[in-house]
């Protein structure tokens, strides 16, 4: 499942091994499922309308069984059905999307941390060729192996998530009950090479976005920019989010992971650095779920 490129009919397996009575099985595929950011609806791969699959999406979602990718197959299914203030209220762009500069000292943090990731990027880093993140130098785990300044960033930006998370989770929001405070971090750098980008797509797994930007994108030069939007190309939905965050040393910004977000290409090669950082449900939180 974690080696697959395509979506797996994972909700088709469960509802089969459900019937047949293997009611244990159904249970590990669908916690699988969920970990991995599969889509275990079965309405999702049988083609059936936006009002069956919103049916069932409510169901499993009451039980507990819920991800980033599911949360965005129920807001296209929304939108086909009309339902926009509901899609309106699961985005909830007011309240969940946030930009924040980090605290004192910001300015010495971001040079400590871009210093650090350009050293990475001379050992180690290579340019991506597929997958959202196009042209790009990609630095992974950062979380499990940081240096200082990554260290110190990573404890920043987790401080902040979980100011985030505990505002979300006692909110009027429709998911509020599923927001969790045990988490698994996962974080990474890009680093622009040539015209580098990423093309629109959103975090299956997480619960919660944070990109930082330890440098900004000098004024004059195009490009570069963080834009929040619809999944696909076109004319603007009703209720979907719509931001665009031009970089700036120090900024920080939290979304939602089921934010469909891209970059605009950017031709300064080095100089547009990022680091990601998904907070991922965690086990324990899933089986208390």
């Amino acid at each position: 499942m974690q080696a697959s490129k395509r979506r797996l009919p994972i909700g088709v397996h469960i509802a089969m091994l459900e019937a047949a009575g293997h009611g244990s099985a159904a249970q590990a595929l669908r916690a699988l499922g969920l970990r991995t950011g599969e889509d275990v609806s079965a309405a999702a791969y049988q083609a059936q309308s936006p009002d069956q699959l919103c049916s069932e999406y409510e169901a499993l979602f009451a039980r507990g069984a819920i991800n980033s990718r599911m949360i965005a197959g129920y807001a296209a299914s929304l939108i086909e059905l009309g339902r926009t203030e509901e899609m309106a209220r699961i985005f909830d762009s007011a309240r969940l999307f946030r930009t924040v500069k980090l605290g004192d000292p910001s300015e010495e943090l971001a040079e400590a941390v871009a210093a650090e990731m350009a050293m990475r990027a001379a050992a180690s880093a290579r340019p991506t060729t597929n997958g959202p993140a196009l042209e790009m130098l990609r630095i992974g785990k950062l979380a499990q192996d940081p240096g200082p300044a990554i260290a110190r960033l990573i404890d920043a930006i987790e401080a902040e998530a979980r100011r985030y998370l505990a505002s979300w989770a006692g909110s009027d929001h429709p998911f509020a009950q599923h927001v969790s405070d045990q988490h698994i971090i996962h974080a990474w750098g890009l680093i622009s090479q040539g015209p580098g980008r990423l093309d629109r797509h959103s975090h299956k797994r997480g619960w919660v976005t944070c990109v930082y930007y330890p440098v900004g994108v000098p004024e004059g030069e195009a490009g570069g920019e963080l834009v929040v939007g619809p999944p696909e190309d076109g004319a603007p939905l009703p209720g979907w989010p719509h931001a665009r965050v031009r970089p700036q040393a120090g900024l920080l910004v939290l979304m939602p992971s089921y934010y469909t977000h891209w970059t605009t290409p950017y031709d300064a090669p080095g100089l547009r650095v990022s680091i990601a950082v998904d907070f991922e449900l965690s086990r324990g939180a899933e089986d208390a779920s």
